[in-house]
């Protein structure tokens, strides 16, 4: 008959080998087998089965050891403690983490409503900048063409000026030729 015991510890399982011990098998060991005669060897599920059911019309006893990792042990009451301490502390720590991720939301939400505020009046400065210049254009438009009459309007005087004196030379002659 066969029999199942405990999984092997990391120190028996150094040296296993890397494929199942039955000839053209090319799957990993899942278990080791020891017949009652001391042979041992190593074999995949698939041969574990052949090798109960070989045991079986054998009349004989074969023993599997299971190669997976070992169930772990369990704690200790001051393991146990200690766990429940460094639980407590990390929750304490992540309320903690909350609290501080709550404030800077909090902060977030005031900056973000202070750069939008920001923003928008940018925008209107932009704007009313943007008028202002328009307005500029417009004046020294305006301006230059002041200038340009104003010149134009002291060249005509000028320009009257010559032909009143042109004028007032012409009678002052004659009468001061009869005399």
């Amino acid at each position: 008959m066969s029999e199942t015991t405990a999984p092997m510890t990391a120190a028996q399982a150094v040296a296993l080998p890397v494929t199942c011990g039955e000839p053209n098998c090319t799957n990993a060991p899942v278990s080791q087998y020891t017949w009652a005669w001391g042979e041992v060897g190593y074999v995949c599920a698939q041969h574990q089965f052949l090798i109960s059911q070989r045991a079986k019309n054998l009349k004989r006893t074969v023993t599997f050891m299971s190669l997976g990792p070992a169930a772990p042990a369990p704690l200790t009451r001051d393991e146990r403690t200690q766990l429940h301490a460094a639980r407590l502390s990390a929750e304490d720590e992540m309320r903690e983490a909350q609290g501080r991720t709550a404030r800077l939301y909090d902060q977030n939400q005031v900056l973000a409503a202070e750069l939008g505020k920001s923003v928008r009046q940018r925008d209107e400065l932009q704007s009313e900048l943007t008028r202002l210049n328009e307005a500029l254009t417009l004046l020294t438009d305006r301006h230059d063409t002041a200038l340009e009459e104003l010149q134009t309007a002291k060249d005509e005087v000028v320009r009257l000026q010559t032909l009143v004196d042109a004028l007032q030379g012409a009678r002052v002659a004659p009468v001061g030729s009869e005399g």
